[in-house]
Order: structure tokens, then sequence, then C-alpha cells
């Protein structure tokens, strides 16, 4: 007999939270990918590299990463996975140099597969019944956490090019 205790209602509303979360941290670069190429001065054809090497290392961490569900808690990868994203975008955030943004960014794509675990970690803790239910929650989250990412990162980006137009000029 399984002894796996059920989720509660506010337990599968905050794993579709964190769907959204850990999927939308792959998300944000993509308005703003042409401020961060003027930021780094680097072309718009090389800046292309950011997210064609993030969304190759989420293959790559997939294939590599994904079949440790099979052994392991897939609570704990959740979180180990998680902190490895999380070490990402700090590297990120304080890269000083291209070559150290894309490696950040890299690595971020390699640890983004939480949302492929927790539907997972969620049907050995609902009931049969409930399967559907719950996976449509966290399918539902996945897609809000893209949305929200690019929504708001866009908004980020016509903000900052505002604040830029509204500024002195030069002379």
């Amino acid at each position: 007999m399984n002894h796996t205790a059920r989720l509660t209602a506010a337990q599968e509303t905050s794993l579709a939270i964190a769907a959204a979360v850990v999927t939308a941290n792959a998300y944000y670069i993509h308005p703003i990918i042409a401020l961060v190429a003027d930021h780094f001065g680097v072309s718009h054809a090389r800046i292309g590299l950011v997210p064609a090497l993030n969304q190759l290392a989420l293959a790559v961490g997939i294939f590599l990463l994904l079949p440790l569900g099979d052994r392991f808690s897939n609570r704990r990868l959740t979180i180990a996975f998680a902190t490895g994203q999380t070490v990402s975008l700090a590297v990120m955030t304080f890269a000083q140099g291209f070559t150290l943004f894309v490696l950040g960014s890299t690595l971020l794509g390699f640890f983004t597969i939480a949302p492929y675990l927790l539907p997972a970690y969620a049907s050995k803790r609902v009931a049969p019944e409930r399967l559907g239910q719950v996976t449509a929650k966290l399918t539902a989250g996945v897609i809000l956490g893209i949305l929200v990412a690019r929504v708001g990162a866009g908004v980020v980006a016509e903000l900052s090019a505002g604040a830029r137009s509204i500024g002195p000029r030069p002379d």
C-alpha cells in the first residue's frame, strides 16, 4: 500500500507556481536580447549564441539529468536543479564579459529541467482520478511562466528604451 501523503490544493498550486518560476528563468532573455548585445558590445548575430546554447544545453540536460529522476527523489533533484539555476542566474547577473554571460546562460539551460520532474513528483501524490487535473495545472504553470517572463522582460525593455529616449542627449 502506498503511504505517500496526498497533495493539498494549495500544494498543487505551489507546484504550478514553482513550475512557472523555474521555466520562466530560461525565457527572460528573449525580449531583451538586443539590450544585452548592446551592453556587452557584441553584434546582434553573435548574441544569438545565448538562446541557442541555452536551448542546446536544455536538451543535453534532459538527456543526461532527467533520467536521474528514476533513481533519486524528484523533490531533491528539483531543489538541486533550481539551485543550479540560481547560481547560473547569478553568474549571468554579475558577468563582466560576454563569454561568462554565455556560460551562465548555457548552464541555466542545462539546469532547467525541474518542470519535467514536477509532474512525476505530483503523480505519486494525487489520487488517480485527479492526475489529469493536476498535470493540467502544472502545464498551465509552465505556460504562464513563459508568458509572464516574455511579457515582463518586454516591459522592462520598453521602459529601458523609454528612459534612454527621455534622458538628456549629449551634444
